[in-house]
C-alpha cells in the first residue's frame, strides 16, 4: 500500500451475527438466574429452620433469665433479716462462695440487688447495693425522699453514716450502696441488724416501693435523733451501774464505748446539735463527770457561736469569764458557772458540760441539768 493510501473501512457486522451474540448473553443470564433461584430456594427451608432454632434459643436463654430474676415490685415484701438460704428460697438464686447473692431485676431502672452477708453473722444481710442500668443518672427525687428521711446526715455528696451505718448514692448512675458494720464480738446490745433493717426500708421506699419506713426505727438507728426535752429528762445523777438500761429504756439507739472509762453517745435532733455524748469515769458508783453537745452534722463548728453563747446567757446571766481569742484561729470559750455547782464552756464546735465537783465548785444537780439542756430547746432556731 502506497504511502497516504487510506485505510479501508471495516464492514459493519452482520445483524445475524449481533442477535446470536444478544440471544446468547440472555441465555447464559437466565441460565444463571434459574440456577441461582434454585439453589436459593433450596436453601429457605434450611434459612428458616435456622431461624426457627435461634428463636428457640432466644426464648430459652430468656426463660432461664427469667428463672433466675426477681420483679423489682416483689422486693417490697422481701426482708433481709434472713440467712443465704432463707433468701434464696425467695429469690431463687443461692449465694457464692463469698455470701454474695446478686439477683438480677426486671421491669425496673435497676438491673440487680445484691446482697452480702459477714461470715461470722450469716443470720442476717449486712450489706446491699442496688446496681442501675449505665448512663442513668443521679434521680434528684430519689435523693429528696433520702433526704427527707435521713435529714441533715445525707451530705451534699448523697451519702449518709451513723455509728458504723452507712448509705451512698451514685451521682453518675443512681445506685444505692447500704449496710452497717458488724462488730467484732457478739455483743447482745449490738444494733448493726436494726440499722440494716431501717436502711432497707429507706432505700426502697426511695426508689419507688410501696414499703412504709418506721419513724421511730429511723431515729433509734439511722441517728435522726432526739429531741432536747427528751435528753433534759434524763437523771444526771445516774450512777455507772445503773448508767446502761437507763440510757437504753431513755434512748435506744445511744451507743456506748469504753476505754478510760463509758461513754454514751446519743443522736440530737436539733438545729445547733448533731449528738450528745454523757461520760462515767471508771469507778464503783461513779456519777456522771462530763457531757458534750456537739455542733450539727456536716459542720465543723457552729454556724454561729454567739447564738449559742447568748442562749446560755439568757438563761444563766453573765458568764464567768471568756478566754481571750487564739491569735491565728481566732478561737476562744466561754465559761459559766451556776452558783448551784457545776459549770458549761461554750466553744466554737461544743458545749462541755461539768458535772463533777472540784475544789472551788460544788457537783451540778439535776436542776441545773434540766435547765441548760430546755434553754437550747426554747431558743433553738424554728426549724
Amino acid at each position: 500500500m502506497l504511502p497516504g493510501t487510506p485505510l479501508p473501512i471495516q464492514p459493519e457486522l452482520q445483524p445475524a451475527f449481533e442477535f446470536q451474540k444478544r440471544a446468547t448473553s440472555r441465555a447464559l443470564w437466565l441460565t444463571l438466574g434459574l440456577g441461582g433461584f434454585s439453589m436459593l430456594a433450596a436453601a429457605i427451608p434450611s434459612i428458616i429452620a435456622s431461624s426457627h432454632a435461634t428463636r428457640r434459643a432466644e426464648r430459652a436463654l430468656t426463660a432461664l433469665a427469667d428463672a433466675h430474676s426477681m420483679s423489682f415490685v416483689r422486693l417490697a415484701s422481701v426482708s433481709v433479716r434472713a440467712s443465704p438460704e432463707q433468701l434464696a428460697a425467695v429469690t431463687g438464686v443461692a449465694a457464692d462462695s463469698s455470701h454474695r447473692m446478686r439477683v438480677p431485676l426486671t421491669e425496673s431502672k435497676f438491673t440487680a440487688v445484691t446482697f452480702s452477708w459477714d461470715v461470722d453473722h450469716l443470720a442476717h444481710v449486712d450489706r446491699f447495693y442496688f446496681e442501675s442500668n449505665q448512663g442513668h443518672r443521679d434521680d434528684e427525687s430519689v435523693r429528696m425522699r433520702l433526704l427527707g428521711v435521713l435529714g441533715r446526715r445525707l451530705d451534699k455528696d448523697s451519702s449518709f453514716n451513723w455509728e458504723g451505718a452507712s448509705l451512698s448514692m451514685g451521682s453518675k448512675d443512681g445506685s444505692i450502696n447500704a449496710g452497717a458494720q458488724v462488730p467484732d464480738s457478739h455483743d447482745p446490745h449490738a444494733s448493726w441488724d436494726r440499722q440494716v433493717d431501717a436502711l432497707w426500708d429507706v432505700a426502697r421506699a426511695a426508689i419507688g416501693l410501696p414499703v412504709r419506713v418506721d419513724d421511730a426505727a429511723v431515729r433509734d438507728w439511722l441517728g435522726r435523733g432526739y429531741p432536747m426535752a427528751q435528753l433534759a429528762a434524763f437523771d444526771s445523777q445516774t450512777d455507772i451501774e445503773h448508767s446502761g438500761p437507763a440510757m437504753i429504756h431513755s434512748f435506744p439507739g445511744s451507743t456506748s464505748t469504753r476505754s478510760s472509762g463509758l461513754t454514751y453517745t446519743v443522736a440530737i435532733d436539733h438545729p445547733w446539735f448533731g449528738e450528745a455524748r454523757l461520760e462515767w469515769p471508771d469507778a464503783k458508783g461513779a456519777r456522771l463527770q462530763r457531757g458534750y453537745l456537739e455542733h450539727a452534722p456536716g459542720q465543723t463548728k457552729f454556724s454561729s457561736q454567739g447564738d449559742v453563747e447568748s442562749c446560755v446567757g439568757h438563761v444563766f446571766g453573765k458568764p464567768e469569764r471568756r478566754d481571750t481569742p487564739d491569735y491565728l484561729t481566732g478561737r476562744y470559750s466561754t465559761r459559766w458557772k451556776p452558783k448551784e455547782g457545776g459549770s458549761f464552756t461554750v466553744s466554737d464546735s461544743s458545749v462541755m458540760i461539768s458535772f463533777e465537783p472540784d475544789p472551788w465548785t460544788k457537783a451540778m444537780p439535776d436542776s441545773v441539768w434540766k435547765k441548760l439542756v430546755n434553754a437550747f430547746e426554747a431558743c433553738g432556731p424554728k426549724r
